[in-house]
């Protein structure tokens, strides 16, 4: 179209006056006048697709997508992340890269660096703001689909190619007469929105149905008054936890909290403790903004507690309240406690 404008030998402004109306633009605000015409309704302008792959009617997107595949299928915990990649004609051209996910009528973007990015699961599903938290409340897999965006810029590729002769004749030159950023209108942006196809993919995302919770003694289970018992806190069959509160009762007559630290689950994680004076610890937190949830069986964290007086020291599980990174609750099941004999203080000698 653009070359049998330009061989007919008449003023471009003129000849596209004529045209007026007889070819109908997406966007009729840009018009023919501005060079942005696109005969087949792909929203992008033919002469960019000439330029960039020699047909002005172009199929396919100038964005191609390379992974994941249409149709993938992605199962956590085993896969912790997912790649996507794709590819541009033009990529110079292009000011900025978008990925939009959606599901459920929820919408996720992010911005491309580069033409490629990995996103974990854990921060795709369970980070603070997500818009997918808790869409698995009550269901095992989703199905999700996925294009790129890119923001071509019309101007910087006019700038490079306003001055060729691309359609033959001795045209050299005419283009820019009638198409530029000088002859964008005020209110046109010089920015255009070009997707790529559309793909899917399946994610299932199993929670945890139930945790079990142990206190389990380190080392000997009879220690002298003035010294230190400790123990685990340990967790069977966690899956995708995100917080938690997990109350510890003793009693405060025959010892006192010392200190709580991190171990195997939560390392990473920031966790609190509580303690009333009262006997009663309470150990409360929440995974890091990454969205990491905690996942399998292991220590979840050390307490100490100092023996004060002679007697039989029982620590035992109170409420207990776990929930995944939507929110969800997760059922807790009580398990051991743990008891320690706090014999009298020997002093050296005796």
């Amino acid at each position: 179209m653009l070359g049998y404008i330009l061989g007919a030998g008449e003023d471009p402004e003129d000849l596209l006056d004529e045209l007026s109306g007889m070819i109908e633009t997406r966007d009729p605000a840009r018009d023919l006048r501005y060079g942005i015409f696109d005969t087949d309704g792909d929203g992008i302008p033919d002469l960019v697709e000439y330029e960039l792959t020699g047909d002005a009617e172009y199929g396919d997107s100038l964005i191609t997508l390379i992974e994941p595949d249409d149709g993938a299928e992605f199962n956590y915990p085993e896969d912790d992340d997912i790649f996507f990649e794709f590819e541009a004609m033009g990529e110079e051209y292009f000011d900025s890269f978008e990925l939009h996910v959606s599901a459920e009528g929820r919408t996720m973007v992010r911005r491309f660096v580069g033409t490629s990015m990995d996103i974990s699961i854990g921060e795709f599903i369970g980070a603070p703001g997500s818009p997918f938290a808790g869409i698995f409340d009550g269901q095992d897999d989703v199905e999700f689909t996925w294009f790129v965006r890119g923001n071509f810029n019309w101007e910087s590729f006019y700038e490079e190619h306003s001055s060729d002769d691309h359609y033959g004749g001795d045209n050299h030159g005419h283009v820019e007469s009638y198409r530029g950023p000088a002859s964008l209108m005020r209110g046109v942006s010089s920015v255009l929105a070009i997707d790529s196809e559309t793909r899917t993919f399946a994610l299932t995302y199993p929670s945890s149905e139930m945790i079990e919770v142990n206190l389990v003694p380190i080392g000997a289970g009879s220690v002298e008054a003035g010294q230190m018992m400790r123990m685990r806190v340990e967790l069977e069959d966690a899956l995708t936890l995100a917080s938690w509160e997990i109350i510890v009762n003793y009693d405060p007559s025959l010892t006192e909290f010392h200190m709580g630290t991190r171990a195997g689950l939560t390392v990473g994680q920031t966790l609190f403790f509580g303690d009333s004076g009262h006997g009663q610890l309470t150990i409360s937190g929440e995974v890091s903004h990454t969205g990491e949830v905690i996942n399998g069986s292991g220590p979840f964290c050390e307490l100490e507690f100092m023996a004060l007086e002679e007697g039989y020291a029982l620590f035992s599980l109170g409420d207990i309240n776990f929930y995944g990174p939507g929110g969800q609750r997760i059922e807790a099941i009580p398990g051991s406690d743990a008891e320690f004999e706090i014999t009298p203080f020997q002093e050296m000698g005796v």
